[in-house]
């Protein structure tokens, strides 16, 4: 009864999983995972891709190490915004359909139509052999030359060749990110083809490789090419003609962080050293890498020498090594004949860990000062012995006083600008309400209205009678008669006096 009810109980969430693939639901994978190891004990340069933001607000204090269980102390953490790198590798057999040969190199060109200045591609074709085709200096318009070219004329695949090639360049990639990628059937017919020492190989590469694989591989070649592509630390995909450019373009849509590890005890040399990290929430990732033996650091660190800067007020602290406690300020103590001074203010650094730090002193100048340094430490513990330096830092006079005057007539043209605008908003003030008052003012000075001149009154016409219209008539003719008469007197006087005393007449 027992056996029946868990046989039922698994047909029921067998059927259950297939319903929710069939919906495309399923629970979200954590996505995070180490893309490069730099080894070079006692520090590891780690490399984390995860998606957009994800570990934006994390700090260098909450990230934790591990390497073969040995803890490792974080010295640095940060996002990279520096170049990516990607190294491309095409499949040219004639085992590759021709539809998915034209598929990777759409999706190939696609990444060269988004490359930015500073990123760069470089591009590897494969049959019976690896040839490069692009070295990441070209035109673009060379470039889709070049890759236009490419033909699918290969007689045998050469892939375990291809995928070892691959990981070796990416190990000797220098940029911030790299992206190495491989396009194939993953079908080996190069004889002298061996597959078990490329998994050895893909698994000791410190950079993870990514594949693609076509659509319409059978089970058998899936598994195989996944099986050699997942021993780099790697993921595969399958590609069509439609979605391959997309699926490549996926490789890039991840942040990059930079984490550097410190180790602090003796490291035995491994092929397979288990690498784990946890960046604060929780979740571990791991990658197996190679490392080489290491004698665990027994050594106390000693403080190098101490730099004074007397322009910036700065005093330069170098040590032999890294100091994990670099940036406590109780590890810096100044003190004078007669007191101790007050702790230091210690310049911001991006490292939580370093060799060096700033000192940043608060008064102009200190004479007859001790700098003990005690208590600092390295990443495997050791304790430096407590040291003590004079200090001196001098202002120049002249340079104080120049740097006085320049500030004094920097403020001096400062006012002055401000007088000078004030001045403009009060005269734009004056001016505008002087345009509200045209007749009572102008340029600023009041004016007197003009006087208008009296208008001259027309006499009312007055309507006349007959009898006075008659009479009216009646003078009006006789003061007419006496015009003409006096006019008529003129011309005769005139006529006599022209007559008289013309100086052109003949006087016999």
């Amino acid at each position: 009864m027992l056996k029946m009810a868990i046989k039922q109980m698994k047909k029921t969430l067998t059927l259950l999983l297939s319903i929710i693939i069939a919906l495309g639901v399923a629970v979200p994978a954590f996505a995070a995972n180490i893309t490069g190891v730099d080894e070079n004990l006692p520090e590891l340069d780690v490399k984390v891709a995860a998606p957009p933001g994800t570990y934006d607000k994390t700090k260098a204090s909450q990230i934790t190490g591990t390497l073969n269980g040995q803890n490792l102390i974080t010295t640095d953490f940060r996002k990279e915004t520096a170049s990516i790198e990607w190294i491309i590798m095409i499949d040219t057999s004639k085992s590759l359909s021709e539809e998915h040969f034209k598929a990777q190199k759409d999706a190939v060109l696609e990444v060269l139509k988004n490359l930015r200045d500073s990123d760069r591609l470089v591009l590897y074709t494969f049959d019976d052999s690896v040839k490069q085709k692009l070295y990441g200096n070209e035109s673009p318009a060379a470039a889709k030359k070049s890759l236009d070219n490419i033909d699918c004329n290969g007689q045998d695949t050469a892939f375990y060749a291809a995928a070892v090639k691959l990981a070796s360049l990416a190990e000797k990639c220098d940029a911030a990110v790299c992206v190495p990628v491989i396009f194939s059937d993953g079908v080996e017919t190069v004889k002298k083809g061996d597959r078990a020492k490329t998994i050895t190989a893909l698994k000791q590469s410190p950079v993870p490789i990514y594949g693609f694989y076509p659509n319409v591989a059978n089970d058998s070649i899936k598994k195989s090419f996944n099986e050699v592509i997942t021993a780099s630390g790697g993921s595969t995909k399958s590609f069509n003609k439609k979605n391959a450019a997309s699926q490549l373009a996926s490789f890039n849509s991840d942040d990059t962080y930079s984490i550097v590890f410190a180790a602090t005890n003796s490291i035995e040399a491994s092929k397979n050293a288990k690498l784990e990290i946890d960046m604060g929430d929780g979740k571990k990732i791991t990658k197996e890498i190679v490392v080489d033996a290491w004698e665990g650091d027994t050594e106390a660190p000693k403080v190098i020498s101490v730099i004074t800067d007397d322009e910036k007020n700065h005093i330069t602290v170098n040590f032999s090594e890294i100091i994990v406690n670099c940036t406590d300020e109780s590890i810096y103590e100044f003190t004078t004949a007669d007191e101790t001074i007050a702790p230091p203010v210690i310049k911001a650094i991006n490292k939580t860990a370093a060799d060096t730090v700033i000192i940043e002193v608060n008064s102009v100048d200190i004479s007859g000062v001790k700098l003990k340094i005690k208590g600092y430490e390295d990443v495997a513990g050791n304790v430096g012995e407590e040291e003590e330096f004079s200090v001196t830092i001098n202002q120049d006079v002249v340079k104080t006083l120049t740097r006085i005057g320049i500030g004094v007539g920097a403020l001096v043209l400062l006012v002055l600008i401000i007088f000078m605008i004030l001045m403009r908003i009060k005269r734009a003030k004056k001016n505008k309400d002087e345009a509200l008052v045209p007749a009572a003012y102008k340029n600023g000075k009041k004016i007197e209205p003009k006087k208008e001149k009296p208008k001259k009154e027309k006499p009312e016409k007055v309507k006349l009678s007959a009898e006075e219209k008659a009479e009216q008539d009646r003078l009006e003719k006789i003061k007419k008669k006496e015009e003409e008469k006096r006019r008529a007197e003129e011309e005769k006087f005139k006529f006599f006096f022209e007559e008289r005393f013309d100086p052109n007449k003949d006087d016999r």
